[in-house]
């Protein structure tokens, strides 16, 4: 609903007795025997509007309408809350006499209307109020009002498809209904005037959908869910005077059977018998839920609004014992501002459980509920600035298995727009999707309250921001919670198979089927019920191929004296094997014996092949290769087996498939002759080593130049040896060069010969002895290619520099082969004298051309600086070999006075000297 401004309301309640023209009547003001009030206006209250009436009350009232005929009592109570043990009797007549309306006992929970029937000549209502001696409660305020008497109404609802002559409208799942209602005045303006167009429809539906905001004598409903249906109309005209019967009619949506069909596996070529067993599950009706008035929420800081509905569904003392035949808390409503409201539900054991709560700030708030006005124009037509202009409702479910969050955790999650019922346009705004709602308090605080009673929704504006409307409200419970639920049965009108591959026959619900390849083969089995409704269902049937061909022949040979293995050539993992000797899963068998034989191959799908082989003897055969001999190395030995019988493949334990083969080394050797039926024979011979065989000298080597070494070789006793210089000694001095010898053992002769290098030194010259000044130091180096050396003092490298007398060696090694050389190096203290000429002529005639101080000795830290007159510097070097040639970055310099500073450390001295002075350049 819109947003309002504050309005203040001052309202003067005169605290006076009920005969006075206030018309306030208080319940124990004079009608403790019964009392009589007529009047259509005025406000009927408790014995203390204050505070909690009082114990043990007995009282009674009747209220009479005007003289008018056609007018009866209407009473509203606007609140009501009456304590266990206390009842409230309403009559519908001028006395306690009168047929009894209703009684509330235990009651909390507001508004609640009741009016005088038809039947009542009177118009009178009679109201006895009776407390017990403890628990009292805060009592009731109700409005007094007369209302025309109410024409009947009855109604009529035709349907599109049309019942049955049972009175049941059967469709199938998702299939729409029109529902035709139209209403019946058989008083019509006797009082008032009455037609369709005067006239509500409300429709409502046991399966809870939502009919909020529909108000047609036509009526389409789309029936998604299988099940039955109660749909009731009532029907309310303009005096809010409803059918007293209402109409029911009852939707039955078929259910889906349950086909029941096995789909077991075959092999391939194998045939399978498909047999359909449907079974019709039986529908049950849902209960219609109580659901209640509409209640407006205008806008008031911190007030809060109840709305009540009586629940007489179930059976007496039936509990929620389980959170999970609590669908959930319908409410269907619309608000303009989320954050500023509470919602809780109060069940009839008095539990109470919040369903969304008040969270955030101000800035928060603005999530809508359903489709609410917001702020709408006040030029408007339909703009009404006392009663909140009515938006759409949303349901809103808040369920044990919700879809969403909570309200909060979902207030910014979703937006859309809309045109309000003011013609405004809502752009992008932020709103609560209908569906189902998680509540903010847990809902197993209901568990346990009995389902009959009293259920009260209490909504709570916390904030002067806005106004709401809520449409009707309902507690949804599991249909299987109802008692007694109506139930209704399917038939088979037609069932059939689907022509597929595979397909052999088929009639009714039988069908044969025999694939011819391995596979997934799909069958479609399809049945109509007596509602017209098809309903199928495809089961895939496996064909398993056959298992593998294990390898095996038609038909062996059975060698004489020997067995033959039967043995699968193609063993599978996880295949079972039986072979007809009684072995069990075993690769081969061996058997000794012709005959026929079979192989059972069962694979992992349980399909199975049997193979057989027909086993006969074959004729006997034989090889011989002679005696075992001796290995000749230099004259290897020829093998050539004596043969009998029909064999024609020879193979050699060397791998040979020849019948003769040339040997290349000692050892057994086995030979297997086979015939062309498979049968084999072998001959083994062993040929030992030739002890001449053994003889050999070393690896051909090199020694170092100037060395030498004995070599000894070992004849087999009864061996002839000769080297190559004709020595018969088997001790030899090796000095290098080519060695061989010749040996001969039992006709074997076994020759060998041996190359001995001679490797060159890696000569080293360190030079002669040496002696320098003290303070100069003596680079040593040597240069062998691919040598490693060692010097005297652990150095490695090909260089040292000796700085102290003493003698020094260097060991030049390569290729094992080592030479050393050494030199002794001794100082003497030197003199370092120093001559500066003063001139020079740089001019490229070859004299004097290059100015460089003239020292004795080697100088240390040596430093030579030339300046102009300007004292710039023009030349600076720290090597004193390098010779200054008069220039400046290439460029000559002119003919003038130099300056210059020398420096340089004086080893003999120990000391820095320095000297300064003037050169003159000429050219």
């Amino acid at each position: 609903m819109m947003k309002i401004l504050p309005v203040i309301f001052f309202l003067i309640i005169a605290f006076i007795p009920w005969k006075a023209s206030s018309q306030v009547y208080f319940l124990n003001n004079g009608f403790t025997n019964g009392g009589k009030v007529t009047g259509c206006t005025g406000t009927f209250k408790d014995s203390n509007p204050f505070g909690n009436y009082a114990k043990n009350e007995s009282y009674s009232i009747t209220f009479y309408p005007t003289s008018s005929p056609n007018q009866v009592m209407q009473i509203v109570f606007d609140t009501l809350d009456i304590s266990t043990g206390d009842t409230m009797y309403i009559y519908d007549g001028p006395s306690a006499n009168a047929p009894l309306l209703t009684d509330l006992s235990s009651r909390d929970g507001a508004p609640l209307t009741i009016r005088a029937t038809p039947a009542n000549t009177s118009g009178s209502l009679t109201i006895k109020f009776v407390s017990d001696g403890s628990n009292e409660a805060k009592g009731w305020n109700a409005r007094l009002s007369c209302k025309s008497a109410c024409q009947p109404i009855n109604a009529q609802v035709n349907t599109i498809p049309a019942a049955d002559a049972n009175g049941f409208v059967n469709i199938c799942t998702g299939q729409q209904v029109t529902f035709l209602g139209n209403g019946v005045y058989p008083l019509n303006d006797k009082y008032y005037h009455q037609d369709d167009k005067t006239t509500k429809f409300l429709w409502a539906f046991s399966d809870g959908r939502d009919t909020s905001g529909i108000n047609a004598n036509q009526l389409i409903r789309k029936f998604d869910s299988e099940g039955g249906t109660v749909v009731k109309l009532t029907l309310a005209d303009q005096n809010d005077c409803y059918n007293l019967i209402p109409v029911q009619v009852k939707v039955r949506t078929s259910l889906k059977p349950d086909f029941n069909i096995p789909q077991t596996p075959i092999c391939l070529y194998d045939t399978l018998k498909l047999i359909a067993s449907p079974k019709y599950p039986k529908g049950n009706f849902s209960s219609l839920p109580v659901n209640s008035d509409s209640k407006a929420l205008p806008d008031g800081k911190g007030v809060c609004y109840e709305s009540s509905i009586n629940v007489t569904n179930f059976l007496p003392g039936q509990l929620l014992t389980n959170l999970n035949d609590l669908e959930g808390i319908l409410v269907n409503m619309e608000h303009s501002w989320l954050g500023d409201i509470t919602i809780a539900i109060t069940a009839p054991n008095k539990a109470k459980v919040f369903l969304k709560k008040q969270v955030g700030t101000a800035n928060d708030w603005g999530a809508y509920l359903g489709e609410p006005v917001d702020e709408p124009n006040i030029n408007s037509p339909y703009y009404d600035s006392i009663a909140a202009m009515v938006g759409k409702g949303y349901d809103y479910l808040f369920a044990p298995k919700p879809q969403y969050g909570t309200m909060e955790a979902e207030r910014k999650n979703y937006k859309y727009t809309y045109t309000d019922n003011a013609g405004q346009l809502q752009l992008n705004h932020p709103y609560l999707p209908a569906g189902k709602y998680t509540s903010e308090e847990n809902l197993n605080g209901l568990v346990g309250t009995p389902l009959n009673g009293l259920w009260t929704l209490e909504v709570c504006d916390l904030y002067k921001e806005d106004n709401g409307y809520i449409f009707y409200w309902t507690i949804k419970m599991n249909p299987k919670t109802y008692p007694n639920p109506e139930e209704f049965s399917r038939v088979i009108t037609n069932q059939k198979w689907e022509n597929a591959v595979g397909l052999i026959s088929s009639k009714d619900s039988l069908a044969l089927v025999s694939p011819n390849n391995p596979g997934n083969f799909n069958y479609k089995y399809v049945v109509t019920d007596n509602f017209g409704c098809a309903y199928d269902t495809t089961i895939t049937i496996s064909v398993n191929a056959l298992p593998l061909n294990s390898g095996l022949p038609s038909s062996d040979i059975l060698c004489n004296g020997q067995t033959l293995d039967l043995s699968i050539s193609n063993l599978q993992t996880g295949y079972q094997y039986n072979w007809s000797t009684g072995a069990g899963n075993v690769q081969k068998i061996t058997i000794n014996q012709p005959g026929l034989y079979t192989l059972k191959s069962t694979n992992l799908n349980g399909c199975k092949i049997i193979d057989t082989v027909n086993v006969v003897n074959s004729p006997p055969i034989s090889i011989k290769l002679g005696a075992d001999t001796l290995f000749c190395g230099s004259n290897p030995n020829q093998l050539q087996p004596e043969v009998t019988g029909p064999v024609t493949t020879f193979e050699w334990s060397t791998g040979a498939t020849t019948s003769s083969i040339k040997l290349t080394a000692a050892g057994t050797y086995k030979l297997t002759g086979k015939t062309n039926n498979g049968c084999l024979t072998t001959a083994t011979i062993t040929l030992l080593q030739n002890p001449v065989n053994a003889l050999a000298l070393p690896a051909d080597t090199s020694i170092c130049f100037g060395t030498s070494f004995q070599y000894t070789i070992k004849p087999f006793a009864g061996t002839t040896f000769t080297w190559n210089d004709g020595t018969l000694n088997n001790t030899k001095l090796i000095t290098g060069g080519n060695y061989s010898f010749s040996a001969n053992y039992k006709g074997c002769e076994k020759q060998d010969d041996w190359q001995v290098g001679i490797r060159p030194l890696p000569v080293v010259n360190l030079g002669r002895d040496t002696t320098l000044c003290v303070g100069f130091d003596l680079p040593l180096m040597v240069n062998y290619s691919g040598a490693n050396y060692l010097w005297s003092n652990g150095s490695t490298q090909n260089n040292i520099v000796a700085k102290t007398e003493g003698l020094y060696w260097v060991k030049a090694t390569l290729n094992n082969c080592t030479y050393s050389d050494s030199l002794v190096m001794k100082q003497i203290k030197c003199d370092c004298n120093v001559k500066l000429p003063n001139a020079f002529s740089p001019n490229g005639d070859g004299l004097n051309d290059y100015y460089q101080p003239e020292i004795s000795c080697f100088p240390k830290d040596y430093n030579f600086s030339v300046f102009n007159r300007y004292g710039q510097l023009i030349y600076t070097t720290k090597d004193y070999n390098q010779k200054w040639n008069g220039t400046i970055n290439g460029n000559m310099l002119p003919v003038a006075t130099y300056y210059y500073i020398l420096s340089f450390y004086n080893i003999t001295s120990q000391k820095t000297e320095v000297r300064k002075g003037g050169i003159t350049l000429l050219r």
